[in-house]
């Protein structure tokens, strides 16, 4: 899977192939296909490790009992980012750029992550009208879209930059206009 994600980290993307993987692995494509039996599958692969990591990381900032909660709002919005910055092939798996010829399961499982990570976010903004940093009539639900439209849209200018603009929130204002009502 690292081959892959290297694979995918070069800024003039080739076309992954199953063939392309097994020279890249000095291993006949048979041999690959013993443990994947398709692309799709090393697709679903990292899918299922991206959808780990962040899922696993947006639980701990979430448990974290210190934290209030636009504090975990703004560090799952930072982890998100910074997650892409470190797995940079892995962030076009996570904008779908390399799904798109796929099979239509592996778009609809990355749309779900997708979906887990706004719900993340929209608890962290529920447990902040709990704590009353925000109003009672604050929009959760809404605000978190926007959050995680914002998120993928960082993601995306990466990606089609080279990985040259790095996904992140330049400054307290920009975070304040991100969080605040």
């Amino acid at each position: 899977m690292r081959v892959v994600a290297a694979m995918l980290e070069e800024p003039n993307l080739e076309k992954i192939t199953t063939a392309r993987v097994a020279s890249s692995l000095e291993i006949s494509e048979g041999l690959l296909y013993r443990y994947f039996d398709s692309k799709s599958a090393i697709f679903d692969a990292l899918i299922d490790f991206v959808e780990e990591s962040l899922l696993s990381l947006t639980s701990q900032i979430r448990s974290t009992e210190k934290l209030s909660g636009l504090a975990q709002v703004e560090a799952m919005l930072t982890v998100m980012l910074k997650f892409a910055e470190t797995n940079r092939g892995l962030v076009r798996i996570m904008t779908g750029q390399v799904l798109i010829y796929e099979t239509p399961k592996l778009t609809e499982r990355i749309n779900r992550v997708h979906g887990a990570l706004e719900n993340a976010l929209k608890q962290g903004f529920r447990a902040a009208i709990a704590q009353h940093e925000i109003p009672a009539d604050f929009d959760a639900s809404g605000r978190s879209k926007l959050l995680m439209a914002y998120v993928l849209g960082q993601w995306q200018r990466f990606v089609l930059s080279g990985f040259k603009i790095k996904p992140e929130i330049k400054g307290a204002y920009e975070l304040s206009v991100l969080l605040r009502p």
